[in-house]
Formats: C-alpha cells, structure tokens, sequence
C-alpha cells in the first residue's frame, strides 16, 4: 500500500512539472490579465524585446502589421527608397513583421513621439474590462486597448 502512494504521489508530482513546462511555453508570456499584459509590454518596449512584443499582440494587430509589410515588399526601389529616408525600411530585400516591428521601435527610439510606446511608460489611472475587450487609460491621458485572445491578454490598438 505504502509503494502505490509513493508512486502515486510521484506521478502527480511529475504531472506537476510537466504541466509547469508546458505552461511556460519556453518564456513566452501569458498575462491572466491587461494589467499583467501592460506591464510585461512595457518591459519589452523598454528592452527592444520584439519576440514578447509579438507574443503580445493580437491576431488583428499582427493581421495589420501582415498587411503594411506586403505592402512595403510590393513597392518598387524608388518608393522603397523615400521610405528608407524616412523609416530605415531597408530598399532591397523583403521584411518580415519582425522586422518591421524593430524598424518601429528604431525609428520611436531615433525620433521620438510614438504615443503608443509613450503610454506603456506612464502610470496606470483606470482599467475597465468589458467581457473580452479591455482599456487601459495612463496619466498622460492615452487610451491602450486590450483583447482576451483564448486565455491570455493582447495589445490591440485597433480595438475601439
């Protein structure tokens, strides 16, 4: 009897573990909440990380960003040419939505003034949730938009 708890104590507590593996995914965030999304973005702003940038927009923010990268890759040299000028978008070669993440926060980080990355740095005044949307207003007065996507918290600055 002894031997069948202690073997069944080990396979819950090895079921356990596994489960935590899995959980984690290999680092890739899970905000329960936009609070914990918020603040895990911020920190991924403040560090260029745009692996958890990605991990952490919606389906219809990386749709978006999908369809300004086709874009960009459909220009011909001389467009993709006055874009450089003005974003460093690369002239030759295809972009990814990777990359056109980096080229953004490049650009902010150059320049200056993206309201979005700007509102991430701010302190939070309100959250309200409505069923799977949700807004978080800052102190500087931007509104940043949230969607529950499965389990787990999304940017989606689209939402309204």
């Amino acid at each position: 009897m002894r031997i069948l708890n202690a073997s069944s104590a080990l396979s819950i507590v090895i079921a356990v573990l596994i489960s935590a593996a899995v959980g984690t995914g290999c680092g890739t965030p899970r905000p329960l909440s936009p609070k914990e999304s918020f603040e895990t973005l911020r920190s991924a702003y403040q560090k260029k990380d745009v692996d958890t940038l990605l991990a952490l927009y919606s389906k219809k923010t990386l749709a978006s960003y999908g369809e300004a990268v086709q874009l960009i890759n459909g220009m011909s040299a001389d467009q993709r040419k006055k874009l450089y000028e003005t974003r460093t978008i690369p002239v030759e070669g295809k972009i990814s939505i990777r990359d056109f993440v980096r080229i953004n926060l490049d650009y902010a980080a150059i320049n200056g003034g993206d309201p979005v990355i700007e509102g991430f740095n701010q302190i939070i005044t309100s959250i309200s949730v409505s069923g799977k949307k949700a807004v978080i207003r800052t102190d500087n007065g931007i509104e940043l938009h949230f969607v529950q996507e499965g389990l787990f918290w999304k940017f989606s600055p689209e939402e309204r």
